[in-house]
């Protein structure tokens, strides 16, 4: 196993102790994970890409074929950025944007779905 130094310094350490394992049947360990990871990566991406391009088409009332063009175009655009962007920089933008996700959002969209059920319940009991 890996100290936690040398995990420092290796940059990926699943893939070095898949590498040092050593089974008879499977001599490349780390291609078979690489591989199945892979499969998994894309399709996540793909389910993601097209809920997406389904939520901005029907949103924006759009073509599906446009919207799937926008919402690429737009991945792009803010994976090129992120790409310059130091590290550190992107580290303090993820703890803002994790605060924004998960704990100021939600609140709103509960303060506004218990205002709208109660607006839409006092609009079914007059009829």
């Amino acid at each position: 196993m890996l100290s936690p130094e040398e995990i420092k310094i290796t940059s990926e350490p699943v893939l070095y102790i898949l590498s040092a394992i050593d089974i008879r049947m499977l001599s490349r360990l780390d291609l078979i994970f690489l591989s199945f990871w892979g499969l998994i990566v894309f399709t996540t991406i793909i389910s993601y890409s097209f809920s997406a391009s389904m939520g901005i088409s029907k949103l924006i009332r759009i073509k599906h074929k446009f919207a799937v063009i926008l919402s690429g175009t737009f991945v792009l655009i803010v994976s090129m950025i992120f790409y310059y962007m130091e590290i550190t920089l992107l580290e303090k933008w993820l703890k803002h944007l994790s605060l924004i996700f998960g704990i100021i959002i939600p609140i709103l969209l509960l303060i506004i779905t218990i205002t709208f059920k109660r607006e839409a319940a006092s609009t079914y009991e007059k009829n």
